[in-house]
C-alpha cells in the first residue's frame, strides 16, 4: 500500500542482517532518509520474517483504518474479516492476471487495449479501491502514497 517504510538509525543493520536492503533517499535541503522499500523482502510465506525481532518501528506502530475501527467499534470483527477477505481475493486476482500495469504515463501507453491488459487494469482497480476504502488513512492517500 506504501512504497517504503522509514527506518531509525539503529533499525538499519538488523534489517540487513535479516536479508532487506534499505535505500537512502534524499528528502529535502540535502537531507537523507534510509527507507526500506516495499513491497518488502522481509515478507516471507504471507508474513513478517523478522516479527517480534528486527521488524522496523514503522512496521510495528502502523495501523491501517480498518483496524481502528474494528478497536473503536465502528465494525465488528466478523465484517472486518470479511473485508480482508475481499482484499486478498482481489489481491490474487491482480497477481493471476499479471500484477500491475505498466508505470508508464496515459499518454504513451497503447490507446487500444487488448483482453489481458483490460482484466489486468481491471483486477488493479479493484484491489486499488479496497485497499483506498477500508485500509488507508486520508492523509496517506492525501501525501500521494501508491498502493504496493
Amino acid at each position: 500500500m506504501f512504497s517504503s517504510v522509514h527506518l531509525l538509525d539503529h533499525e538499519i543493520e538488523p534489517v540487513r542482517a535479516a536479508g532487506a536492503q534499505p535505500e537512502i533517499l534524499e528528502v529535502a535541503d540535502g537531507e537523507n532518509e534510509t527507507v526500506l522499500p516495499l513491497p518488502c523482502a522481509l515478507w516471507r510465506d504471507s508474513r513478517c520474517s523478522v516479527y517480534g525481532g528486527a521488524q522496523p518501528v514503522g512496521c510495528r506502530a502502523y495501523q491501517c483504518e480498518l483496524l481502528k475501527k474494528l478497536e473503536s467499534g465502528a465494525r465488528t470483527l466478523v465484517e472486518c474479516l470479511e473485508i480482508v477477505d475481499r482484499v486478498v481475493t482481489a489481491q490474487h486476482e491482480m497477481d493471476r492476471v499479471g500484477g500491475r500495469p505498466s508505470l508508464a504515463p496515459r499518454k504513451e501507453r497503447k490507446r487500444s487495449l487488448d483482453p489481458a491488459e483490460g482484466a489486468r487494469l481491471l483486477a488493479v482497480a479493484e484491489y486499488e479501491v479496497l485497499v483506498r476504502r477500508y485500509l488507508k488513512a486520508p492523509k496517506d492517500l492525501d501525501a500521494g502514497s501508491q498502493p504496493a
